[in-house]
């Protein structure tokens, strides 16, 4: 029994995810398109949500301008490992961003659950990118999962 629920541990929280970037890309955020309201939602799209074990991190809603080779390499080299830079880069090299519009990409977990959806908001600190919560949390798990949110928001919203 004990076996059994430590391989069921280890199947939910110790694989190596990434969510389905054709489930999330073109979503978008319900909320105002108008232009710079002082805060609430921001008008955006999430181009991938990626999940990496054991690559270290914290969560910080406050989102990093993705627009230069060297900003991913600066915000992936908070984490171990490379391959969240490279994930990053095939993100980006895939990205429709449109006119007025850029990458930027913030940490939205870390633990045993990996979020579906996140949410952009304009707030009187700043840009904000947080997890939605999940629906099941799991009680435990052997390593903790990073979950990296990549969102493409209007150049004036950051």
């Amino acid at each position: 029994m004990t076996v059994l629920l430590t391989a069921g541990l280890v199947a939910g929280c110790g694989a190596d995810t990434a969510s389905d970037p054709g489930a999330s890309a073109g979503s978008t955020s319900t909320g105002s398109a108008s232009p710079s309201p002082s805060t609430g939602p921001v008008d955006s799209t999430v181009l991938a949500l990626i999940s990496q074990t054991a690559v270290g991190g914290r969560v910080d809603p406050h989102p990093t301008v993705l627009d230069s080779r060297a900003a991913v390499e600066q915000f992936a080299g908070r984490f171990r490992g490379g391959l969240l830079q490279g994930r990053l880069q095939q993100v980006l090299a895939k990205a429709d961003l449109g006119d007025g519009r850029v990458p930027v990409a913030a940490v939205v977990a870390v633990g045993c659950d990996v979020p579906k959806a996140v949410d952009v908001q304009r707030t009187p600190d700043g840009l904000q990118v947080t997890a939605q919560p999940v629906r099941s949390p799991l009680p435990e798990c052997l390593a903790p999962v990073t979950t990296v949110a990549v969102v493409a928001v209007p150049s004036g919203a950051v």
